[in-house]
C-alpha cells in the first residue's frame, strides 16, 4: 500500500457487510472521485473475491487486532476516516483511531431489547461505542436504547441495505440460466406448459424451510421454484436431493436442455440473488424458523411479495413490510399453502406494497455521507 495516499477505510467481516457498505462506496466514487477507498476483510477468501472491484483502490486482509499489529498497521496506513458495520474483534483498531483523533463511524446499528437493561453490555463494549464519532442507527428505538446508556453520539439514518437493494433493482442484467428456466416447458406426457407459469424464488433457506417447500412443490407441479439454500455443501445438497426426490437441476450442472424440463432450479454456487428476483412472482426468504429471517429488502425492491417464518422481529424491514402489506408470515405447511396461494394470486398488489416501502426508506447512504464527508 502506498503511503502517499490518504484513504477512506471500510472494514467488512461478511458478504452481508460488503453489501451494506457498497452503496456508500458507489456514492463516494460518484461524488468524490479523487478520494481513495481502502477495504479490509476478515478472511483471505473474501479479499480475493472482491479485490478487483472497480470501486476499490486497495484491498487487504486486516491483521488480527493485537497491540503490535494495530500500532504497525495504522502507522503504515493514512486514514481520513473509517467505517465499520460491526465492532467485534476490531475494538483495538477503533480505540486506536479514536485516540489518534481520527474520524470513525458505525453503520446500520440496530439495538435490540436486550440492550434496555444496564446489564446489556460489558464495560469494554460501552467504551468502544463511545469511541465512534457518530453511530448511525436504523431507528428511533435504537437511538433511545443507546441514550439510556448515556451514549448520545447517534443519528437515525436507516439501513444502507435498502439503498443497495434499490440500486440493484434498477439493473437489467440477464441471468442466462434463468432466462431459459422460465421458458415454456414440456412435461413427461408432452404437454407444453405456457410461459405464464409462476415462479417462486426461495433464498437463504434452512432445512425447516426446505421441508415445507418440498411438500408444497410436490402438490403444485404447475409452479416453478428457484431454491438458493443457505448451505451449499455437498452434505446439504444430498439432504435436498432426498427431500425433492432428485427432481431438480443444479445450477452448476444446468444445460439449455435440462433447464426447460425441470420444475426446481437449485442454486448450488454463489450468485447475485438480487438479479434473480426479477424473474419471480413471489419470494420466500429463509431463516424464519431457525436463526432469524435473512435479507428481505432485495425481493421487496423487485416488487415481489415476501414470505417468511415466525422469527423475524430482529429485522426492522421484515416488521415494516408486514405492517405495510408487502409480506406474509407463515408458521407451518398449511399457512404456507394459504400464503403462497394468496401471494401468487395478488402478487402485483402485494408486490407494489413491498416496493412502496423500499421507495419510502431509501436515502440512508446520502444521509451518512452528508454527515461525514462535507
Amino acid at each position: 500500500m502506498s503511503q502517499d495516499y490518504t484513504y477512506i477505510w471500510f472494514h467488512v467481516t461478511s458478504q452481508s457487510e460488503w453489501e451494506q457498505v457498497y452503496p456508500l462506496m458507489e456514492r463516494i466514487r460518484h461524488r468524490y472521485g479523487y478520494k481513495r477507498i481502502l477495504v479490509t476483510f476478515s478472511s483471505p477468501e473474501a479479499c480475493e473475491r472482491h479485490k478487483t472491484d472497480s470501486l476499490i483502490d486497495e484491498a487487504q486482509v486486516l491483521p488480527k487486532a493485537n497491540r503490535k499489529n494495530v500500532k504497525q498497521w495504522l502507522e503504515n496506513t493514512k486514514i481520513e476516516m473509517a467505517f465499520f458495520v460491526s465492532y467485534a474483534h476490531v475494538e483495538a483498531y477503533i480505540r486506536a483511531l479514536r485516540k489518534a483523533e481520527q474520524q470513525v463511524y458505525l453503520l446500520n446499528a440496530l439495538i435490540g431489547e436486550r440492550h434496555s437493561s444496564m446489564r446489556w453490555s460489558r464495560w469494554s463494549e460501552r467504551k468502544t461505542l463511545k469511541c465512534f464519532n457518530i453511530i448511525f442507527v436504523q431507528d428511533e428505538a435504537s437511538r433511545d436504547r443507546l441514550e439510556n446508556q448515556k451514549i448520545t453520539n447517534t443519528i437515525v439514518a436507516g439501513n444502507t441495505l435498502v439503498d443497495r437493494a434499490y440500486d440493484l433493482s434498477t439493473q437489467r442484467r440477464e441471468v442466462i440460466q434463468l432466462e431459459r428456466f422460465v421458458e415454456p416447458r414440456v412435461t413427461p406426457d408432452s404437454i407444453i406448459l405456457p410461459v405464464s407459469h409462476q415462479l417462486i424464488v426461495a433464498a437463504d433457506t434452512w432445512p425447516s424451510d426446505e421441508r415445507l417447500l418440498a411438500e408444497y412443490m410436490h402438490e403444485h407441479p404447475e409452479l416453478k421454484l428457484v431454491l438458493a439454500p443457505h448451505d451449499i455443501s455437498d452434505e446439504h445438497i444430498h439432504f435436498i436431493f432426498n427431500l425433492f426426490q432428485g427432481r431438480f437441476v443444479r445450477l452448476s450442472q444446468a444445460t439449455m436442455q435440462n433447464l426447460t424440463a425441470c420444475q426446481t432450479l437449485l442454486i448450488d454456487k454463489p450468485v447475485n440473488l438480487a438479479l434473480c428476483y426479477r424473474y419471480g412472482h413471489v419470494a420466500y426468504i429463509g431463516g424464519g424458523f431457525d436463526q432469524g429471517v435473512h435479507n428481505v429488502v432485495e425481493p421487496a425492491a423487485q416488487s415481489l411479495p415476501v414470505i417468511f417464518g415466525t422469527h423475524y422481529r430482529h429485522s426492522r424491514e421484515a416488521v415494516h413490510l408486514l405492517e405495510q402489506g408487502g409480506a406474509i408470515c407463515v408458521k407451518d405447511s398449511r399457512s404456507l399453502e394459504n400464503a403462497l396461494s394468496h401471494a401468487l394470486a395478488e402478487h402485483e398488489t402485494i408486490g407494489a406494497n413491498a416496493k412502496r416501502y423500499i421507495l419510502e426508506d431509501i436515502g440512508t447512504s446520502d444521509t451518512i455521507l452528508d454527515a461525514t464527508l462535507r
